[in-house]
């Protein structure tokens, strides 16, 4: 398969339910759309956000430092 646009690749993230979805749809290896995601907000472009465990732990980062703190 050719290389992924980075217009395709916007594309298939803002419509798609995770990124798990998009390294799927275009047959790469798990974990290959999080990271280029990473790299376009790094550059600036807004790409939606998916929910899930990650974001959950985001969340509560500073009652998380508070125990590393508690127990430091």
């Amino acid at each position: 398969m050719t290389d992924v646009t980075p217009d395709e690749f916007v594309m298939a993230w803002q419509v798609a339910e995770s990124a798990r979805e998009v390294d799927e749809l275009f047959g790469k290896r798990q974990g290959w759309a999080a990271c280029r995601a990473v790299r376009y907000r790094k550059a600036g472009v807004k790409l939606k956000r998916f929910i899930g465990k990650w974001n959950a732990i985001a969340d509560r980062s500073a009652h998380l430092n508070a125990i590393i703190g508690e127990n430091t």
